[in-house]
């Protein structure tokens, strides 16, 4: 049996609602869920507020965005899952409005922009589609998108909205020990997120960099995912055996904002094993 252990609602930068990702995961069969929105548990609250008993386990899970340690810093931003936490957790719940403010900080700045090269758009229009009320990139490539500015999603990213390109604004990142200990505080687990993204790190680099992360209390690694190849998997799962990290996995869905990757298949190949779920319970059981 699979489970999904990266997922998005509309809470964050996905286009199903909590409730509709929950159905989606029993209506596929999968064992466990874990809805992992960006800098929010608002979508897991949804989830847990209704009250309904799921044949598929739920995972109460959160991605941060956090700023990586000074020699691993290349301009990107290191992504730390967590699983298990406390929703209501008041230190976790000051660090993640720390982190929304940013992006209501940046939003406004990056729609200037777009308007000075003669877009026709405005932050209204993009907040209609987050419905969550998390607005990011990607509600305004999709109204982009709809106005015929761009061909897709990927398009909007590449002339406007990616890193280094004119629209883009750098955003405010908590520091990756901080992500790492808030999560632990609020009964989680924290888990390093898509690896297999980081930039030039290589091999060695990794080992140094989990080594690091492990040292702060890190306590998995996200091995199973669409864009790791095989040898990727394999690496990471020697660095989780000796560094005594548990494995994750998952598709990170957004739903209709990557069309190519479904929900507990992603791109057609994956599959993460239930046992996954079971180890990264038991861990989170003893403390």
């Amino acid at each position: 049996m699979a489970v999904d252990l990266h997922t998005h609602s509309t809470a964050s930068d996905g286009t199903r609602s909590p409730m509709e990702l929950v159905r989606e995961a029993e209506a596929l069969g999968l064992g466990a869920l874990a809805i992992t929105d960006h800098d929010t548990m608002a979508g897991v609250l949804e989830v847990l507020d209704a009250g309904f008993s799921f044949d598929t386990h739920f995972l109460t899970g959160l991605e941060i965005s956090a700023r990586p340690p000074d020699d691993f810093n290349r301009g990107d931003e290191l992504h730390i899952l967590g699983y298990g936490m406390d929703p209501k957790d008041p230190g976790l719940r000051v660090l993640l409005d720390r982190l929304q403010e940013a992006r209501r900080e940046r939003n406004p700045s990056m729609i200037k922009r777009l308007q000075a090269m003669g877009l026709d758009i405005c932050l209204d229009e993009v907040e209609e589609k987050a419905p969550g009320g998390l607005v990011g990139r990607p509600h305004m490539a999709r109204v982009l998108v709809e106005k015929g500015v761009v061909s897709d999603m990927d398009a909007a990213f590449t002339r406007y909205l990616g890193k280094g390109c004119p629209a883009y604004i750098e955003k405010y990142r908590e520091p990756w020990k901080d992500a790492i200990a808030a999560i632990r505080r609020a009964g989680g687990i924290a888990v390093l997120a898509h690896p297999g993204l980081i930039r030039g790190i290589g091999p060695r680099g990794l080992r140094l960099l989990l080594g690091m992360m492990k040292e702060a209390g890190l306590g998995g690694v996200e091995t199973y995912y669409p864009r790791h190849d095989a040898q990727m998997i394999s690496t990471l799962k020697g660095l989780a055996w000796e560094m005594d990290l548990l494995l994750t996995g998952g598709s990170d869905y957004h739903g209709d904002f990557k069309e190519a990757i479904s929900m507990g298949t992603g791109a057609g190949d994956l599959f993460v094993p239930f046992s996954l779920y079971t180890e990264l319970l038991n861990r989170l059981e003893k403390g």
